[in-house]
């Protein structure tokens, strides 16, 4: 943290002027001091701090930035030369749309000067490209899981008809939440036995609560709060279906991957998502769960209703997905692929 004093910090540049003792260390300093290039990071010698903090640290070959609106950020720290690596960035989702599109200029400078850009799907590259990076800067890059965490846990159709559902993930908009409950709210006025748990905390809960409560759902749809990752594998052995009713957002928020498709998938379990982002490049319509059209509740349902009303199916999909994640999201796979990429940097 930097400190509050002033007098401190100006005493670290003069600790930095005297250890620097080269014209081009002196001029990391000055750069560092532009209040017009900088402005309030300059002149509250943010800038400075972070320079004298990082003069004890050896230089890196790489400086990997895993989201893009860390990198934003970054971007002085390169201007001022205190990095001197060749520069990675990931895209996951809200810095490939929401913060790109909010901050067009500076993500031109970040595909200029970055060396390698590593979305976590195809549709994230696709959007990359489209907003001016160079294809051949790009290489995509799932996000993966520790396979080996999961073990299939395949359970038999329930004996008191009651099938448990569940969605995992943050109360925000772009997780589509209320399409799930909606969905809910249909097969169970169909007749059909259902328990519904929605894991996470956010800002849309109390809007949850009241359709919740509006609706005469609480005997069947629990609002279970944040749960630790053991607390969560624990939920994911013990359902019958995952449902991820993701959704863009009206100010073009978006998804990459979520992970809880990928475990519940490692688990065995047949998952029901949306056509949204790149979760198609993940779950394969008709094998390993179902993709369906984002806000449309009818076919949630009816998705739904034929997992119920077809238990014998939920091994196959099951399989089906736990190949899946073996074959393409194994994160030992993915951490030797980038290993490889940054050699592939290193060479250039």
């Amino acid at each position: 943290s930097m400190p509050e004093s002033k007098i401190t910090r100006i005493n670290n540049i003069a600790k930095l002027v005297i250890e620097f003792k080269s014209i081009p260390g002196i001029k990391k300093i000055l750069r560092a001091c532009n209040i017009f290039r900088y402005g309030k990071s300059a002149a509250s010698l943010y800038l400075t701090h972070v320079l004298y903090l990082l003069h004890a640290v050896p230089n890196y070959d790489i400086i990997h930035c895993q989201f893009g609106s860390v990198a934003r950020f970054f971007l002085p720290f390169m201007d001022i030369g205190a990095f001197e690596g060749r520069l990675v960035i990931s895209f996951r989702g809200y810095d490939a749309t929401v913060d790109l599109q909010r901050n067009k200029e500076i993500y031109k400078r970040l595909f200029d000067i970055g060396e390698l850009f590593l979305p976590v799907s195809n549709s994230i590259r696709n959007t990359l490209i489209e907003n001016g990076c160079r294809d051949d800067k790009i290489k995509v890059l799932y996000s993966g899981i520790d396979v080996a965490d999961f073990n299939p846990s395949n359970l038999p159709a329930p004996q008191d008809g009651v099938v448990h559902v569940a969605t995992v993930g943050r109360l925000t908009g772009k997780k589509g939440i209320i399409y799930g409950l909606r969905a809910v709210q249909k097969v169970l006025q169909a007749g059909y036995g259902m328990r519904y748990t929605i894991v996470g905390e956010g800002m849309l809960r109390p809007e949850l609560e009241d359709f919740i409560a509006q609706n005469n759902l609480s005997e069947y749809v629990v609002l279970a709060g944040w749960k630790s990752n053991a607390e969560v594998l624990d939920l994911l052995k013990n359902i019958h279906i995952l449902i991820a009713p993701s959704i863009t957002t009206d100010d073009g928020d978006q998804e990459g991957i979520p992970n809880i498709l990928k475990e519940a998938m490692a688990m065995g379990k047949p998952v029901i998502a949306t056509d949204h982002s790149g979760i198609p490049e993940l779950v394969e319509d008709g094998t390993s769960g179902f993709i369906v059209p984002e806000r449309d509740v009818g076919a949630l349902a009816d998705r739904l209703v034929y997992l119920i009303n077809h238990p014998e199916k939920w091994p196959d999909f099951g399989q089906a997905g736990r190949a899946r994640i073996e074959n393409d999201y194994d994160i030992n796979k993915l951490s030797r692929r980038l290993v490889s990429y940054y050699d592939e940097v290193l060479s250039k």
